[in-house]
Order: structure tokens, then sequence, then C-alpha cells
């Protein structure tokens, strides 16, 4: 007959294994270190009721190194609230301001009444990214699709300021983030007016001639132009408006 001894020795160790192999269970479960400046890929799915679209915005960061942030537009039944965060964080007023300019340009865009709605941007990037009004043509080209409920093309990304009447403005660093477009496999990119510009490089002309025993050389340094995407290896398109956007994010 077993003892009692015996049973309460064996209902103890029988405890400390359960509650070992919880311990390490959770360890492995949990998600392991993130390096400095760098997001985890979003889970990005639509809840019950909302349409949602989610696309990849090429930016800078503080050291004007060109990084791929992740946008995604959530529409779901509201009362017109136009809501955007960076990271989970609420960004500052300017970045604000783009968000709303941007849902008003989709609803003007798709015909749409944003008083039985809400729209909440969500922009996950790595943690220094400058905030601006860069990604605002973005956000007007996510809050369309996701009114309309259509798909956009993944292998389009845009950078653009947006203004109340829809028109895509000037922003900077558009070398680095064409470079960090075509990283992440985009084929086209778009950009504001005037900003596919065509870069001046110098190539040089060497040209010799025989003079008595020596031959005597002459190098000329010629300017030369060539377009950005020439130079970045990623197709550039100028885009005066969101509208005219949204006919290269719907194909294909």
């Amino acid at each position: 007959m077993v003892s009692k001894r015996l049973v309460l020795v064996f209902a103890v160790v029988l405890g400390l294994t359960l509650v070992v192999g919880f311990l390490v269970g959770l360890q492995v479960a949990r998600p392991g270190p993130v390096a400095p400046g760098v997001q985890r890929e979003a889970v990005v799915e639509a809840l019950p009721g909302e349409r949602l679209v989610a696309m990849k915005v090429p930016a800078v960061d503080n050291r004007g190194s060109g990084v791929v942030a992740r946008l995604s537009a959530r529409v779901r039944p509201g009362v017109g609230d136009v809501l955007v965060k960076i990271n989970d964080v609420f960004p500052g007023l300017q970045t604000q301001n783009s968000a709303r300019i941007a849902a008003q340009v989709a609803a003007n865009l798709t015909r749409s009444n944003l008083s039985g709605v809400d729209i909440i941007f969500s922009l996950l990037a790595p943690a220094e990214v400058v905030e601006g009004p860069s990604a605002g043509a973005a956000m007007a080209v996510a809050a369309a699709a996701a009114l309309e409920n259509r798909p956009l093309n993944p292998g389009v990304m845009i950078t653009g300021s947006v203004d109340e009447k829809g028109a895509v403005g000037v922003v900077g660093s558009i070398p680095s983030k064409a470079r960090a477009a075509r990283e992440e496999n985009a084929t086209l990119f778009l950009v504001p007016p005037g900003q596919n510009s065509r870069a001046s490089v110098t190539g040089s002309n060497r040209t010799c001639e025989a003079q008595g025993d020596y031959e005597v050389c002459r190098v000329d340094f010629v300017p030369r132009s060539r377009d950005l995407g020439d130079i970045t290896g990623i197709r550039v398109v100028e885009v005066k408006d969101v509208a005219d956007a949204l006919r290269y994010f719907y194909e294909g």
C-alpha cells in the first residue's frame, strides 16, 4: 500500500513540473527584443463592420535614410471622427491636420458622407521617423480605397503632401524614398509634379593626340542628366492629384 508521504511527494513533483512548463511556455511565446528603430510587421485585419486598406509608404528617418512605413486606413460606423496614430501614439498637429484633409479629399473623390463613419489611420514606422505632411497623399489614397472597399496595387508607393483640393504637393528626400521603395520591391513610385527631376551627373571625355615624341591627352568633364528612376532603379511617375494617383493604385 502506497504511503501518504509518497503520494504527497508525487503530488508536489507533479505540481512543480506543471508550473515550470507553464513558465517555459510563456517565455517561448513572448516576442523577442526589437532592435532600436525597427518595428515588427503589424497584423492588419478588419474587424466586423469595418472596411480596411493597408499600404506601404516610403519615408526618411532623422538621419536622412530611406525607410518604409506601414499605413492602414479603417472606415467604421461612427460620428465623423478622423484619428491618426503613429506607433500607437497620437502625433503632432501637423500630421493630424494632414489626416483630416486626406479624409475629406477621399470623401470628395468617392462622393461619400463622413458624418456616419469614423476613419482611423495607423502608421507603423521606425521610432525615429520624422513627422510631417509627406504621408498626406498616401492617407488620401488609403482612405478613398477603404471608403470604396477597393484593393490597392501593392507594387505602387507614393509620397507627397495633399491640400484641400486633392493636389499632391512637394516634399523632400525623394531619392532616399525612391531607393527605400525599390528595396521593398515596389515597381512604381509616384511623386509630386516637378520632382522626377533630371539629376546632374558629371561624365568625362578623354582625347589624346601625338605631339612629336609625346602623346598629349586631355580630359574634359561634361555635365549630363539622368532621370531619378534611372539613378534609383525604380520607375518614377509624377502625379498632380490624388485622383491621378488612384488610377495607378487601382491598376493590376
